[in-house]
């Protein structure tokens, strides 16, 4: 279960910092020139989180899925992931920032609550897996 917690907990902040990012990005547009990395595009930001938040994700939820058989995790992850990586590479330009954001944000937390419906299903399963005794199977 650490393992897998590791990877979710991970999940978890990498969909947070996208969420932070998208939300916060108004401020940092008006301070974000007075910083030495001010002039790192926001759609390259997008592509860098999103090659964070696949391979996190995809192996904590494909590993949770492996071990405790849940099908909510995984695809609750995956609509998160999917709708992380349409608003990355399509939305930006094909609708505008607003719209990118706002998708953006809800895929975050749809994909964090992947990740924290994985963890508990984890744990459940775990706590399921000892004898009566309470010793390990």
């Amino acid at each position: 279960m650490l393992r897998t917690w590791g990877a979710d907990g991970a999940g978890i902040a990498a969909s947070t910092v996208c969420l932070v990012h998208c939300l916060a990005s108004p401020l940092l547009l008006v301070v974000g020139s007075a910083l030495p990395f001010g002039g790192i595009s926001d759609h390259m930001v997008h592509f860098v989180l999103l090659a964070l938040v696949v391979p996190i994700s995809g192996y904590a939820l494909v590993t949770g899925h492996q071990h405790h058989g849940s099908w909510r995790a995984l695809a609750l992850g995956a609509v998160g992931v999917l709708g992380l990586a349409i608003a990355a590479i399509f939305l930006h330009d094909a609708v505008g920032h607003e719209v990118e954001r706002w998708v953006t944000v809800a895929s975050s937390a749809v994909l964090a609550s992947g990740h924290w419906v994985n963890f508990r299903a984890c744990r459940a399963q775990d706590c399921a897996h000892t004898h009566e005794d309470g010793g390990p199977h």
